[in-house]
């Protein structure tokens, strides 16, 4: 189902084409397979989460342009607005973070204190800023002590204008189309300042040449758009107003989040739901039963789910799979089921997908009966797989293990040669810096998945 971590086909090579990863696994296990590769409509999606991030820093557009690179089916960009009224990518309503704000002293009188839905934040506000002043500062990695710092103070931080202007020109170049899955940020806050965020959003749309009525909002294909919010009145003011699909992002505590009697409220409004990937781990006590149970009642509403997210580092990689973030989306996309994931390392979720063939949801879920044992229960009427994980999904979970170092042979030199590689960043423009991340020379990217 996958490659070991680290070994990536290069692009254009053999292993693009008839040697698929899945058959690779399959020669390796001395299995024979007339197996085609399916189109990737028929797979579960891939949704770049603040762009591959984990290599460049988050919602630049290089980091937007190396997911598309890496195969990505949508990018997202998280939308605040400027004092000026126009969209900006930026994670958090506050600068600190992720950008040079601080070593700006034209600046410093603008650190300041608000209370945003309830709670007390204090520093740099985007919002008071103009796009001018947004325009001189510069992004820095956000994950430091574990990725690579390359790119700090490189990158500007781009308009909704630019990125859909990124997307375009992919499309007219590549014919292959990557959708854009914006999410708006904070709605009520930025309607206490005079800005009607979600009308906003519709009219960007419309300007920048995409449908906001009839649009494609099958969510089984991949599509232009795709609209998210943890605001749910904000997505119940759009839904008569757009056709675009809309995603309800949610949180907290699963037994909550997604009840029955939540779950036919999301169903008025929405197309999909984005909760956390515990959800379908942790919070489910690692029961896979339990979790395919969630996924049937979403989808029995026609609610697609497309939970968040996936990072390399094993801190945030759930405990049942040993800091193996290869091991985890294989289980969340094949034995859970779910129809996309969230990722902030686009490429190694495309190694997982295209080793998936044919059916691949009948594929997958029988390549999980042991996991599926964990949901049964012993004479005593209590669950056998909690936290830590029964014996029968640890035995799967080696079993996945294994498969994966039966084929690391294959791949020994690659390999070896990503580790090395890094990118040779010099005093260059922007643009020129965007060049450097997406050139067709692999040793110009950042394949190596690490912070060196």
């Amino acid at each position: 189902l996958f490659l070991p971590p680290g070994c990536k086909a290069p692009r254009g090579g053999p292993m693009r084409g008839a040697m698929r990863p899945a058959l690779l696994l399959a020669a390796a296990m001395g299995v024979a397979s007339a197996a085609l590769t399916a189109t990737r409509e028929a797979y579960p999606q891939i949704i770049a989460h603040r762009g591959a991030c984990n290599y460049v820093p988050e919602h630049s557009l290089a980091a937007y342009r190396l997911a598309m690179d890496l195969g990505t089916d949508y990018i997202e960009p998280d939308l605040v607005l400027t004092s000026d009224g126009v969209f900006v990518a930026m994670h958090d309503l506050l600068l600190d973070q992720t950008t040079d704000v601080a070593d700006h002293p034209e600046f410093a009188d603008k650190k300041t204190t608000k209370v945003v839905s309830g709670v007390s934040w204090t520093g740099f506000f985007a919002s008071d800023f103009t796009l001018a002043e947004i325009r001189t500062l510069r992004l820095r990695q956000r994950l430091s002590d574990t990725r690579t710092k390359l790119y700090d103070d490189l990158l500007q931080i781009p308009t909704f204008e630019e990125i859909a202007g990124l997307v375009h020109t992919w499309y007219a170049n590549t014919s292959r189309l990557v959708g854009m899955y914006p999410e708006l940020k904070h709605p009520s806050y930025h309607h206490d300042l005079g800005f009607d965020m979600e009308d906003m959003l519709l009219s960007s749309l419309r300007t920048l040449g995409f449908l906001t009525t009839n649009a494609p909002n099958d969510l089984s294909h991949v599509v232009p758009v795709v609209v998210q919010c943890f605001n749910a009145s904000a997505l119940r003011y759009l839904r008569p107003l757009t056709d675009l699909p809309l995603v309800m992002l949610l949180a907290g505590d699963v037994e909550v989040a997604m009840s029955e009697e939540a779950l036919d409220d999301y169903a008025t409004f929405a197309n999909a739901l984005g909760p956390p990937v515990e959800f379908f781990t942790n919070q489910t006590g690692g029961n896979l039963t339990a979790a395919r149970q969630l996924v049937h009642a979403a989808h029995s509403r026609s609610l697609s789910l497309h939970p968040w997210q996936i990072r390399l580092e094993p801190r945030y990689v759930d405990p049942p799979f040993h800091g193996d973030a290869r091991l985890w989306t294989s289980y969340l996309y094949c034995c859970v089921g779910l129809d996309g994931l969230f990722t902030e390392a686009p490429d190694l979720n495309r190694e997982v997908v295209d080793g998936m063939t044919g059916n691949w949801s009948e594929q997958c879920y029988t390549a999980c009966p042991q996991v599926l044992a964990a949901g049964e229960e012993d004479d005593d009427g209590r669950h056998r797989h909690h936290g830590g994980g029964s014996s029968t999904t640890k035995m799967f979970l080696a079993a996945l293990a294994a498969a994966a170092l039966v084929i690391a042979g294959l791949c020994v030199a690659s390999n070896e040669l990503q580790r090395r590689r890094t990118i040779e960043l010099r005093e260059l423009p922007e643009d020129d810096i965007m060049s450097t991340v997406t050139d067709e020379d692999a040793a110009r990217v950042p394949l190596a998945r690490s912070g060196t």
